[in-house]
């Protein structure tokens, strides 16, 4: 209960501390509903049975009770069955679960199982569809947070980072937990259409998945529909012959992109070169980067259901200053590349990345739309995309042949998953705005090979990188502390390299 109370007063923080004329929805407790009266809050509360005396005779006898509290028989199981309830409300607290000791469930799945999951996708469905409606108030518990494959260690702080897995016993954190991540997740989508473009590249074609997971109907983008390569591994993901659209459409075509976006309430705009070697920067990096932004951002501004914009960045448009990060320097989401320094140093796509958001921050601020950047280090991870894209091209020649990306021998890593995964929070979350740096850790080149050779010995990691000078602190850090709080929980650099390395032995790209 004290939980509850302090989350009416955050509701109330937003909304002012008067709940006349508010309405809201409980699946109930007699405290919460009281606490809701007290604040002179109109509240829908649902029962199992309103001819069961013991459901509601105690509701109906709180204060305020005659003039503001509404019964309604609702079952968490029947579709549809929460919508009067919930019509004409601002908040539901989502409370009915079945609660019951795991030694009593015969049938889990019908007790337990069915009621926590479908219930609660049941009771946000018919939420969605209240245009007043914005915030849900869910009642977990801790069971979806402590049950887990292996035990913790003595002394562990358990924090809200922590989840629990799923158990054949017991069954009640088995309940909880999909209710609160896999099937909370997959409805947040649902009726609403956003645009992916360039979809087909490394990290959109993860952003397309993970949207479809989601529940979104996903406008996509590829330079040709006629490229298998293109369009293929985007027809096969799930949910995609039911929500998935694919446009083409080419970045130096002024208005290519007004179809896709149409009806959009989001677009992902992750289009955009990666050239590290150019013989004609203008034409294959500068003018791609920044005239396609801007014109998949005057499409955008066309249409009045779309409000907010995703731009996919890199760390390249943070490092580049006039003098290097000091030894030990924490880099966040204040620095930034500078033009110039990028030009005289002949760095090409740095210059395209820095020259792209700076036009789309000026843009957006001038024509009404909420811009978020996401600025991704060096992305690895597993590869849904036919072909091999540069920063895998660039992890396979490192670890096969010791040659070096970067001449300094480091790496600002981060996985793909974590980069689509933060492009989908930067839209959900109403409170996104700026920059958000997406980058795990920064490890020498030689700490990757470490990694590489303790999970597969025939590596044989001292014969193809023995001359590595790269040893020791990096020379400086990058913030985390905006990416997580946007909701971002990063993988850690050691599955993102053990899953990169098993996707590129499934395609057969590695020798060992």
């Amino acid at each position: 209960m004290v939980l509850m109370s302090l989350f009416l007063s955050n509701y109330e923080s937003n909304l002012g501390r008067d709940g006349d004329n508010r309405k809201t929805v409980g699946s109930t407790t007699k405290e919460l509903v009281k606490l809701l009266l007290q604040r002179r809050y109109t509240v829908h509360a649902t029962v199992r049975s309103l001819d069961d005396p013991n459901k509601t005779q105690h509701l109906l006898a709180l204060d305020g009770a005659k003039e503001r509290l509404s019964l309604f028989e609702a079952n968490l199981t029947e579709e549809g069955s929460f919508e009067s309830a919930v019509n004409g409300c601002e908040c539901v607290f989502h409370m009915a679960t079945p609660v019951i000791p795991s030694v009593s469930v015969s049938d889990p799945k019908a007790k337990l199982i069915d009621p926590a999951v479908k219930g609660t996708l049941n009771v946000l469905k018919s939420a969605a569809k209240v245009s007043s409606l914005k915030r849900v108030v869910l009642t977990s518990s801790m069971s979806a947070v402590m049950f887990r494959v292996e035990p913790r260690e003595f002394g562990a702080v358990v924090d809200e980072t922590c989840y629990g897995i799923r158990f054949r016993r017991p069954w009640s954190p088995s309940a909880q937990f999909p209710t609160e991540l896999p099937g909370f997740r997959e409805m947040i989508g649902e009726g609403k259409v956003v645009c992916v473009t360039g979809a087909s590249g490394f990290i959109a074609s993860w952003l397309v998945k993970l949207l479809l997971q989601r529940g979104y109907t996903v406008h996509a983008t590829v330079r040709s529909l006629d490229d298998p390569k293109k369009t293929q591994h985007l027809r096969a993901l799930d949910g995609a012959p039911e929500r998935l659209s694919l446009f083409e459409a080419n970045l130096g075509e002024e208005g290519s992109f007004e179809s896709a976006v149409n009806g959009c309430q989001c677009v992902f705009h992750t289009a955009s070169p990666v050239i590290f070697s150019v013989s004609d920067p203008k034409a294959q990096l500068l003018d791609p980067a920044v005239k396609g932004t801007l014109n998949v951002l005057k499409s955008a501004a066309k249409v009045p259901s779309l409000k907010r914009v995703v731009l996919t960045s890199s760390i390249a448009a943070v490092l580049v200053g006039v003098k290097p990060p000091e030894f030990g320097a924490v880099v966040d989401e204040t620095w930034f590349s500078d033009p110039e320094t990028c030009e005289q140093k002949e760095l090409w796509y740095p210059l395209s990345k820095t020259l792209a958001e700076d036009a789309a921050v000026k843009f957006s601020e001038n024509n009404g739309l909420e811009l978020v950047v996401i600025n991704p280090g060096f992305v690895i991870g597993p590869i849904l995309q036919p072909t091999i894209n540069i920063t895998s091209k660039g992890f396979i020649g490192l670890i096969e042949t010791g040659k070096e990306v970067f001449p300094d021998g480091i790496y600002r890593l981060v996985d793909v998953r974590d980069v689509a995964n933060a492009h989908i929070l930067a839209f959900e979350n109403p409170e996104a705005s700026g920059r958000y740096i997406m980058v795990a850790d920064v490890n020498h080149s030689s700490d990757i090979m470490k990694i590489v050779n303790q999970g597969y010995p025939a590596f044989e990691y001292s014969e193809r990188y023995k001359d590595s000078k790269y040893e020791g602190t990096p020379p400086f850090f990058v913030s985390r502390t905006r990416a997580e709080s946007l909701g971002v929980q990063f993988t850690t650099v050691e599955v993102s390299i053990k899953d990169t390395v098993e996707s590129l032995k499934e395609r057969k790209l590695l020798s060992f």
